[in-house]
């Protein structure tokens, strides 16, 4: 009876160390990167700027964000350091707060114009092999200084900061917005058949915030978005994109030149377009893009053409008098045409003749044309790029509702 005893005793003394709670790890424990940002230091070194979810303000349900009211801290809390590298950074900043820090949450790099013109393949390299960093991690550059935008990052009608940078940067189809990750750059930086865009975002002054707001009407197709009025907490946005050659930042675009990229793409989904933009009576239409463009493509001569046709589906949202006839809807098709065809040679004549970049793809239909790796390589599709003989058609059918016929009479 006593061994019985002893034995349970001694059961029950081996399984207290199993169940302590000694080495666990609680989610307060850790320090949550959401966002980082590269600048250019002094000498050689790097400025890193690591934005971390304050648990504190997200668990308490507050809306502030950014660095909040003045003495106030916000849903994001940054740390700036110099260091010569991104990961010698990581280990500074590990030596320098009490919670473990953790980069699995991170959505959004930014990095510098002038670090984005040096090139980024040093930096997407590392990230791609560190394997806390996510592939699917977004990465956009800075107008001036990330660490000012990431400053100015208040997220309004969003108490989750990490929620509120995912849903900004994953609006690939809107009319302003890039989607590129850092696996899409990585790929395309290492190919010679494409380029990439990435958003380029920044601060508004208070100075450009407290212009006086006129009545003009923006229009989401207006080649000059300078004059869209904001007003907010939130001085950080979007503001244009950045074209890139390989890895190198080579030009700069406005907003709204995403939306023709996208056209371009096939991947613009439904977008509002202003016909007759030099005349009083404007129509809006919808439109629609569930097909994606055919692209034929001739390299037989010293000067590559390229031919692409772009199926959309219309509807008309606004026009002046309200009826129409269908002499109305033949000339509001033509002039779509002609419009949007003109606007869509306008930016790749940009993005080609000056940036000197593919942006849109076409060397891959390019490439299909060559019978082995070898032609394809010494035909230099780079170098042929500035000089491309490019035509555009727009195939614009306009869904008909409501036609007046101009011999009724009631």
């Amino acid at each position: 009876m006593t061994k019985k005893i002893l034995s349970i005793i001694l059961s029950l003394l081996m399984l207290v160390p199993l169940c302590a709670c000694e080495d666990r790890v609680d989610t307060d424990d850790y320090a949550y990167v959401i966002a980082i940002g590269v600048d250019e230091g002094e000498d050689k070194d790097i400025k890193i700027t690591f934005s971390f979810a304050n648990s504190i303000k997200i668990g308490g349900g507050s809306s502030g964000g950014g660095g909040g009211e003045e003495g106030e801290e916000g849903n994001l809390i940054n740390f700036t350091i110099s260091s010569t590298s991104m990961f010698t950074g990581l280990d500074i900043l590990r030596n320098n707060i009490s919670k473990k820090v953790n980069l699995s949450h991170v959505k959004l790099i930014v990095f510098s114009k002038d670090i984005a013109k040096k090139g980024l393949s040093e930096y997407t390299d590392g990230f791609i092999r560190e394997f806390k960093i996510r592939p699917i991690t977004f990465m956009a550059v800075a107008e001036k200084s990330s660490e000012d935008y990431l400053n100015a990052l208040s997220p309004l009608m969003a108490v989750n900061p990490e929620k509120y940078i995912k849903n900004l940067f994953s609006r690939g189809k809107s009319d302003f917005g890039a989607k590129i990750d850092i696996y899409t750059f990585y790929i395309n930086s290492q190919v010679d058949d494409k380029d990439v865009v990435l958003p380029m975002v920044g601060v508004i002054s208070e100075k450009e915030d407290k212009n006086e707001v006129t009545n003009e009407k923006i229009k989401s197709d207006s080649m000059d978005i300078s004059a869209i009025p904001l007003k907010s907490k939130n001085k950080a946005t979007i503001i244009g994109n950045a074209i890139f050659k390989g890895d190198k930042m080579v030009d700069a675009g406005e907003n709204s030149e995403q939306l023709f990229l996208n056209i371009l793409r096939g991947v613009a989904g439904t977008f509002d377009y202003t016909v007759g933009k030099d005349s009083p009576d404007q129509i809006v239409l919808t439109i629609i893009q569930r097909h994606k463009p055919k692209v034929y493509a001739d390299v037989s001569g010293a000067s590559p053409k390229i031919s692409t046709v772009i199926p959309l589906e219309c509807e008309i949202t606004s026009l002046g008098e309200g009826k129409l006839s269908e002499k109305d809807y033949k000339k509001i098709q033509k002039m779509l045409s002609s419009e949007l065809e003109a606007d869509l040679k306008k930016y790749f004549y940009k993005i080609s003749r000056e940036a000197e970049c593919d942006a849109v793809g076409y060397g891959r239909y390019a490439k299909m044309s060559f019978d082995n790796w070898e032609t394809w390589k010494n035909y230099d599709w780079q170098k042929r790029i500035p000089y491309i003989q490019y035509d555009v058609k727009v195939q614009g059918g306009i869904l008909k509702f409501g036609i007046i016929d101009e011999g009724y009479k009631p």
